[in-house]
């Protein structure tokens, strides 16, 4: 009499053994017959049952707890695996092919350019930062007609500040108004600005002296009539303070220097950053300027500008270094306010999903922004649970398997990456960190901000608070090509 084993996929050693045994049982003269063969008998009483409902139910019960969650998880897991490196795949190919491509070709110089261009800033309690970013603006090499900064009401030292500086340099004008908000405040300064186009950053960015020139030259070539805006790239100014910081870096790198890239080479950056861009003036009124009916600002404004039929970029070479929350709370606060305003722009703009008229912005980039929000939030929870079901039954392996592949995948990104932005490959060992700490802060972030959508909390902006912490590093790149910055903290104060 043979009985199975304890276990195993498939009752896996008991068949195995089983088919050794039959042919060598057959060669020693060994017969194998079914029941009703060797009791004819029972041949009589074989018959075809029809199920009843109930056993139905039986069925689908032991199916539900016992093969489908299973079958569910590899489905998600191979999903999830194909998907995101596919999609990856894809950017990383598009990434590189815009590099090989912008490499060729031949840009203006800053003198030549003739173009009338004015900085604008929105500023708010910004005393501890304030005065070093005017002054890596003022250093640009680019010869700006003015740079705007329109004071939202601050309670403290900062307009004391910008009129310091104002004294030893006329192209600083100050603006004030009653706090209303980033939005009211920059078409307050967009409508006070003289020039053809406005270069925005937030009041912390740091620029360096060739950004603005980088930024404004795509305006100066041929063919650049629709273009409404170039994206810089941002980097972590502090990168240095802590493990947080290095984690948001490496997340800048890769977004950036992949992901938008990626969607530069389609035509369809879907956000330009309000830390620093370039927009052209005439662009910006056409749409109705700033609105805070969202969070995020500078996605509603993009989105504003690809639905009026306006051009985006971005250029690689155009740096900015801005401080990046330093803390647990400070991350979650940012974080929820993006996602949320991403999502308010996002539905504001649904018009534009799947809409071919939108190009690859319409049928590839919004929609994967979509279902990178949707398919969380469905399977999460049902992941999660069959996470833990696996590790009891299968042991903590096909986890650690899944992780790994993740991590890879990440590791050859970030490589390219850093070869793409010419940035240094500090950044890789930071990828295991990033693959733990990301999941469990997008699920945070987006329960949070669906939450907040279902119970119809108006979100407030919950500025930053700013400690004007900056590498010495970013201190030095800024201060090597233009020693007018000399005067800039040299500390991580």
């Amino acid at each position: 009499m043979l009985l199975h084993d304890g276990g195993g996929d498939g009752r896996k050693m008991t068949v195995d053994y089983v088919r050794r045994l039959i042919p060598y049982a057959k060669a020693q003269g060994y017969t194998f017959q079914t029941m009703p063969q060797v009791q004819p008998d029972l041949a009589a009483r074989v018959s075809t049952v029809e199920p009843a409902f109930w056993d139905r139910v039986a069925l689908w019960a032991a199916q539900m707890a016992y093969v489908w969650p299973n079958s569910l998880l590899r489905a998600l897991f191979f999903f999830a695996i194909t998907g995101v490196i596919l999609l990856n795949v894809v950017y990383t190919w598009l990434a590189v092919k815009r590099h090989r491509r912008r490499m060729r070709k031949r840009w203006p110089d800053a003198a030549e350019m003739g173009l009338e261009v004015s900085v604008l800033l929105a500023a708010y309690n910004e005393e501890k930062v304030i005065t070093r970013t005017l002054r890596s603006v003022l250093a640009s090499d680019f010869p700006l007609l003015e740079v705007v900064v329109v004071d939202d009401g601050s309670v403290d030292r900062t307009a004391a500040l910008v009129r310091e500086i104002a004294r030893d340099d006329e192209r600083v004008v100050l603006v004030r108004q009653a706090n209303t908000g980033k939005a009211q405040a920059l078409n307050n300064g967009l409508r006070r600005t003289r020039g053809r186009y406005v270069v925005t950053l937030d009041a912390d960015t740091i620029l360096l002296p060739d950004t603005i020139s980088s930024l404004v030259r795509h305006f100066a070539v041929a063919g650049s009539a629709r273009l409404g805006a170039v994206a810089a790239v941002v980097r972590i100014g502090n990168r240095e303070r802590n493990l947080l910081t290095r984690w948001q870096a490496l997340e800048y790198l890769t977004q950036i220097g992949i992901e938008r890239a990626a969607q530069d080479e389609l035509g369809a950056i879907a956000i330009v950053p309000g830390a620093c861009a370039a927009w052209r003036k005439e662009a910006i009124l056409s749409v109705g300027g700033y609105t805070d009916v969202t969070l995020a600002e500078d996605c509603d404004l993009s989105l504003s500008l690809h639905a009026a039929g306006w051009r985006l970029t971005q250029d690689d070479e155009a740096l900015a270094y801005t401080e990046a929350p330093d803390n647990v709370d400070a991350l979650l606060t940012q974080r929820t306010r993006w996602v949320f305003g991403t999502l308010q722009a996002i539905y504001k703009h649904r018009g534009m999903l799947l809409n071919r008229r939108y190009g690859p912005l319409g049928w590839f980039v919004l929609p994967t922004y979509v279902l990178s929000i949707v398919v969380p939030l469905v399977f999460l929870p049902f992941a999660t649970v069959m996470a833990v079901y696996t590790v009891q039954q299968q042991g903590v392996g096909v986890l650690v398997v899944y992780f790994l592949v993740f991590v890879f995948a990440h590791l050859v990104i970030a490589a390219i990456a850093t070869v793409l932005m010419r940035e240094s490959v500090h950044h890789l060992p930071l990828v295991p960190v990033y693959r733990l700490v990301f999941e469990p802060l997008r699920a945070y972030l987006l329960y949070t901000s669906v939450l907040m959508a279902l119970r119809g909390v108006r979100a407030s902006w919950q500025k930053l608070a700013r400690t004007g912490a900056i590498d010495t590093g970013v201190i030095t790149a800024i201060t090597a090509p233009q020693r007018e910055l000399a005067s800039v903290p040299r500390s991580q104060s």
